[in-house]
């Protein structure tokens, strides 16, 4: 059988993963190669032993790893990246790493393995749990999710039909009753801080702002980075990490009012530190330990640029020592080009003022944290330049 991209990776992952470790699938072993359905699944390694060998194995393929955080004690996601006709798709792998009964599930990586069975998919070979772990494991995750177990009788009796819906659903309320114990409510909240404090060192987030001068295309840009499926979540602000109840107002006069006073002008600088770092504290550092891109369009580093569209009137260089002293982003994308082809565009400015502006904004650019992107491309080039980037810098932290 003819198998597709996302099927040749999942089945050589497995295979090679066999020729080093035992492993086995949770459940649905049947679902694996399917779009919407992550793949469960024990192992009997460690997770920097996992991390190691998901490196060697992303060299030898088309695929990256875009991400990797803990979901529970020993548990740990893996989200694998890979393109299709230029489409960016996901293979989300949930995976077990010498698991012992410390997770809220309660997975037992020993028991599990010692009994597996092998199972053939499309002519590929994967190992699975027995039959009989799989419906105490199945029925055990459903009452964690208090989901309706009625709903999953005829896939529990399709694994062993002399399975009753009496003992089914005792089962169920077995697990249930336990997972509203007190041991168990003590268990969860342990769990959970230890899950904070290795979210809090994994950075599971990344956050990116775009720059530039009006007209090189930000907001165009910033719908087709949301569009890539990279994160779980995808949260965006315009200019402070703050959210806005009211609607946001098109700015078509930036230069239109004269300046602040000096005085004015360093108030509203330390009123803008306050508002960055308690928005960064309140508003980005929950999102931080979640699965999440934080997309800024605009940041504090404009007001360095073009002065004039938020009115300071004090030294430039004192702005600039301010911003030591705000939160940033992980990376800046600074969207420029040719001035004449974004005056084209708009003509919000004159002439001259735009092509100083292109000039700050490209001096910015230290192909380390601020990336400059030349923004004459059609936007799906431009998205695939900062996917690239974005996933670069990601792949840096493993």
């Amino acid at each position: 059988m003819i198998l597709n991209i996302r099927e040749k990776i999942i089945s050589s992952f497995f295979e090679n993963l066999s020729n080093k470790y035992e492993y086995a699938i949770l459940h649905h072993v049947n679902k694996i190669y399917d779009n919407d359905d992550d793949i469960d699944f024990i192992v009997n390694c460690n997770r920097n032993e996992m991390i190691n060998f998901i490196k060697d194995f992303i060299k030898d393929h088309n695929v990256f790893l875009g991400n990797h955080y803990t979901i529970d004690i020993n548990i740990y996601r893996f989200d694998f990246f890979y393109f299709n006709n230029h489409n960016l798709e996901r293979i989300e792998l949930d995976c077990v790493c010498n698991g012992n009964g410390r997770d809220l599930l309660k997975i037992d990586n020993n028991i599990l393995l010692k009994n597996r069975i092998a199972v053939d998919i499309n002519d590929s070979i994967f190992y699975k749990i027995s039959d009989i772990d799989e419906i105490e494991y199945y029925i055990k995750k459903k009452a964690y999710k208090n989901s309706d177990i009625s709903l999953y009788i005829s896939y529990l009796k399709k694994l062993d039909s002399d399975i009753s819906e009496k003992i089914i659903f005792e089962k169920y309320m077995y697990w249930q009753k336990y997972f509203s114990s007190k041991e168990y409510k003590i268990k969860y909240v342990l769990n959970k801080i230890i899950l904070l404090i290795e979210r809090m060192i994994e950075k599971p987030s990344f956050s990116i702002s775009f720059l530039g001068p009006d007209g090189s295309g930000k907001s165009t840009i910033i719908s087709k980075i949301k569009e890539i499926p990279l994160f779980i979540n995808n949260y965006y602000f315009h200019l402070k990490p703050l959210y806005s109840r009211e609607k946001l107002i098109i700015v078509e006069e930036p230069h239109k009012y004269p300046p602040y006073s000096k005085l004015k002008s360093y108030i509203k600088l330390l009123y803008f530190i306050y508002q960055y770092n308690c928005g960064w504290l309140k508003n980005i550092m929950p999102l931080k330990i979640k699965s999440s891109l934080v997309i800024f369009d605009r940041y504090f580093d404009d007001m360095l640029v073009d002065t004039k569209r938020y009115r300071y009137g004090g030294s430039v260089r004192l702005a600039k020592f301010a911003r030591l002293f705000i939160s940033k982003p992980d990376i800046y994308f600074i969207l420029t080009t040719d001035p004449k082809v974004i005056y084209e565009r708009k003509q919000e400015v004159p002439f001259k003022e735009l092509e100083r502006q292109v000039k700050e904004y490209r001096a910015l650019a230290d192909g380390k944290r601020y990336f400059n992107i030349d923004v004459n491309r059609s936007p799906e080039d431009i998205a695939q330049e900062i996917m690239d980037i974005i996933m670069g810098k990601m792949n840096e932290r493993y």
